[in-house]
């Protein structure tokens, strides 16, 4: 907040002054709860940053249940709704990770509007707003640190081949020479290919967006991101991580 108060003259928070360097985060949760604490004066903000981080993990768990119900029916949805909810790693991460709380809403919004933008028929109006949501969503990731947002493109489009696969190897396997089968063939792919499109736009607008408030990418965009980018495979903080059932350190 004091670097865009200043203009970017105040540079802390592009210097790293601790082993964790934080300067190579995007921070948008923090920086939100501080600003409404400036302007609002909350008694207790200890309480109110744990609140918040609560509602994202609600957001999380809802729109969990939102993309499952439109892929697998409402059984399923209330299925993964109760597991989520009862998973003790993620319901404790729900009440104090400030991190990949809000980041997990991105990811998983991302992927629950790409699914809508495919299943639907074109329609300009609806797709637009399906397209502003998953742009926001993954905006959001990138609000929070720029791997999250690497990530979040990266399942989006694991999912797009998953899609594809599903939806369109059986009419593959089947050849029919029928003008009419080949005409709404071609109408489908041209959809398809209009949607990749506004698709990849989206994430762009996301990129920027998300990054618009991450004081080191406005440093140098370019070469900055690109340094995030190498530490983050170089990671030299040791955390704990959960793997196998047992908690490691990651160094």
């Amino acid at each position: 907040l004091k670097y865009f108060d200043s203009n970017g003259e105040n540079k802390a928070a592009v210097t790293q002054t601790s082993i964790d360097p934080q300067h190579y985060n995007a921070q948008f949760f923090d920086n939100a709860i501080q600003w409404l604490n400036n302007t609002f004066r909350f008694k207790n903000i200890f309480e109110f940053r744990h609140l918040v981080n609560a509602l994202f993990a609600w957001a999380g768990i809802i729109t969990t249940g939102l993309f499952i119900l439109s892929i697998a029916g409402p059984r399923s949805a209330l299925f993964g709704i109760v597991l989520l909810t009862f998973t003790p790693r993620f319901f404790g991460h729900g009440l104090t990770n400030h991190r990949d709380i809000p980041a997990i809403v991105g990811m998983i919004g991302a992927i629950y509007l790409l699914h809508l933008v495919l299943q639907k028929k074109w329609n300009t109006k609806l797709h637009l707003k399906l397209l502003m949501g998953f742009s926001l969503a993954i905006a959001l990731c990138f609000s929070i640190r720029l791997s999250h947002g690497i990530l979040t493109i990266f399942y989006s489009g694991a999912f797009y081949l998953l899609w594809l696969i599903f939806n369109y190897s059986q009419k593959n396997k089947k050849k029919n020479k029928q003008k009419k089968k080949f005409r709404k063939s071609t109408l489908e792919i041209k959809e398809l290919f209009k949607k990749s499109v506004l698709l990849g736009i989206a994430i762009f607008i996301g990129f920027l967006l998300g990054n618009s408030i991450w004081p080191f990418f406005l440093e140098d965009p370019f070469n900055n991101t690109l340094e995030v980018f190498k530490a983050s495979s170089e990671f030299g903080v040791g955390l704990k991580q959960l793997f196998e059932g047992k908690l490691i350190f990651s160094l």
